[in-house]
């Protein structure tokens, strides 16, 4: 073999194209799957996260109008789910049913548009925390959690929010609200999940319910509360109630006349 010649283990350098073009938006990495996803850092969230207040969910509609385009979103964006809630038989409007593809062997739910689908999973999101999973320890790697077990997720959200996983992420400040879900989504999405605007997420926080979380019902302002006599207290015994303070004037007064009138009739005055 000629010495100017390469041999089967040599070859040409690659012409000079220029730098990588970058993945688009809503590109899904065929070799990954979403548990891979899920054990990956997620992005920065503070400021509302990766998507920039320019972003108004149009280019997010124009993907999913388009079959091709749609095609290479996640699973859980294509069926309107922006955190992989799995459907459970859940009825509400905006739900469709469950979905084809399945999530660690289960379906998804499917929601008409993703604005349904942002509103009822923050909503699912909002019960397990007045539940009292208020870290992301609890809230997503504890028992009932969003991924049970999953603490590199749990730990990836709170680094997101800049906080620690055994924090209590604070979801009744809607700023503190909006952190999480949308590292929530970064960490079932991907890169992907920066097409959803942050309109459509402060929508979904503000839609919630406003009851607190662990709420105590009071009384009208114009009922009065009774005061029990001393003399009647039901939790002391007849003994305690001997020593305590003597029954009113009135009550006194009252016995009195009673006295009275048994005396008069055994004198036979009437």
């Amino acid at each position: 073999m000629a010495a100017d010649q390469p041999d089967d283990d040599a070859f040409a350098p690659l012409p000079d194209n220029g730098p990588m073009p970058s993945l688009r938006p809503g590109y899904l990495d065929p070799e990954m799957t979403t548990d891979e996803r899920r054990q990956q850092p997620a992005a920065p969230a503070a400021g509302g996260g990766a998507a920039g207040s320019a972003n108004d969910g149009a280019e997010l509609q124009t993907i999913l109008s388009d079959p091709v385009r749609r095609a290479d979103l996640p699973a859980g964006m294509r069926n309107n789910n922006p955190t992989n809630l799995k459907y459970v038989g859940q009825q509400r409007p905006g739900i469709i049913g469950p979905s084809e593809n399945t999530d660690q062997g289960d379906p998804q739910v499917v929601y008409a548009t993703p604005e349904a689908g942002m509103e009822h999973n923050f909503w699912q999101v909002m019960r397990k925390y007045r539940k009292g999973m208020l870290t992301p320890n609890q809230i997503i790697a504890g028992k009932g959690g969003w991924t049970p077990d999953s603490f590199t997720a749990a730990a990836n959200i709170a680094r997101s929010m800049g906080i620690g996983p055994d924090d209590d992420i604070r979801l009744t400040d809607p700023v503190m609200a909006k952190k999480f879900l949308r590292a929530l989504i970064t960490q079932e999405q991907g890169t992907s999940g920066d097409l959803y605007p942050d309109s459509m997420i402060e929508a979904a926080i503000a839609a919630q319910p406003k009851a607190a979380a662990h709420a105590v019902r009071s009384l009208p302002a114009n009922v009065p509360i009774p005061t029990p006599r001393p003399d009647l207290d039901p939790r002391g015994a007849k003994d305690d109630r001997r020593g305590q303070n003597g029954p009113p004037a009135d009550f006194g007064k009252s016995a009195a006349l009673v006295r009275a009138l048994l005396a008069r009739q055994q004198n036979g005055l009437w």
